[in-house]
């Protein structure tokens, strides 16, 4: 499944990379910015203009009636909406009670993305780089921790396990953040490519050479990230072996802008990217 800015849903066969299959008008002239998918096979979508709707089976219910700059969404397993924005602080919405609870953070700062997982919310942010840990079911609008990046975050995932979180960066780095110590982990190493043509294969701590904006793992393990920027060769798809911190396979550069869609198919072999141009990319591991 993919989203667009006129407001259209495409759903995609995977063996079937030409067309959508379906393509569905949900909310027209505006833009999706986010989809996060609930269990109950129900959708949560931030459109641009328009704020947080839920569909299901045909009908569209509007749950945050107001403008929301959503950089990153999240689904808890309470069944609370989490959204990162820039300029609303985290907004959130349960599901359960049916009504939008108070936000968390501050409306001055940028948040880039966020992830819930065992009762935590991790909480993405700042222009020189936080990651805020939040309780859930927690009215207060201050974190439990705060952990400085120094650097300028963009994506964040975490591992599947729960041990760490990958966090994407704009100068390109995949750093890792032990979930339970917070103390960074060795990062993920891409070749550098000064001295690849000598013979000798450096390895250096730029995982991208632009930002890294998307970031999601597969069912067996491997992490994908995407990078993107103006200039079309420094758009590239990695998959990363989180053991080793280095590349399974090649790089994939589509000579595209990439956007922030990345998803890879449940039984990891198909991977999709979308890009600026308004393509989608269907590719093979």
């Amino acid at each position: 499944m993919t989203y667009g800015v006129d407001g259209t849903l495409a759903l995609w066969a995977a063996d079937q990379d030409s067309a959508p299959r379906d393509r569905i008008m949900v909310l027209p002239d505006q833009r999706i910015r986010r989809v996060v998918e609930g269990k109950r096979g129900e959708l949560y979508v931030i459109a641009g203009q328009t704020g947080l709707w839920r569909l299901a089976a045909g009908e569209h219910t509007h749950l945050v009636p107001r403008l929301l700059d959503v950089q990153g969404l999240a689904l808890s397993s309470e069944r609370v909406i989490y959204a990162a924005t820039e300029g609303g602080g985290v907004v959130r919405y349960d599901l359960r009670a049916q009504r939008e609870l108070e936000p968390w953070g501050s409306p001055d700062q940028v948040y880039h993305g966020v992830a819930a997982r065992a009762g935590l919310v991790y909480v993405l942010g700042g222009q020189s780089g936080f990651l805020e840990v939040y309780e859930e079911g927690a009215e207060r609008r201050a974190p439990r921790e705060r952990v400085a990046l120094a650097a300028v975050p963009r994506s964040l995932v975490l591992e599947p396990g729960g041990a760490w979180a990958a966090i994407g960066t704009y100068t390109g780095e995949i750093r890792r953040l032990d979930l339970k110590t917070k103390t960074f982990l060795p990062p993920f190493m891409a070749p550098d490519v000064r001295t690849a043509h000598q013979g000798v294969v450096a390895r250096n701590e730029l995982a991208h050479h632009s930002s890294v904006r998307a970031m999601v793992f597969a069912r067996d393990g491997a992490l994908l990230s995407s990078s993107m920027g103006d200039q079309r060769e420094i758009n590239e798809l990695r998959i990363w072996d989180p053991e080793s911190r280095q590349e399974r396979r090649p790089v994939f550069k589509p000579n595209l802008r990439l956007s922030e869609s990345l998803a890879v198919s449940a039984d990891g072999r198909e991977v999709a990217l979308g890009t600026k141009e308004g393509e989608v990319l269907v590719l093979r591991r």
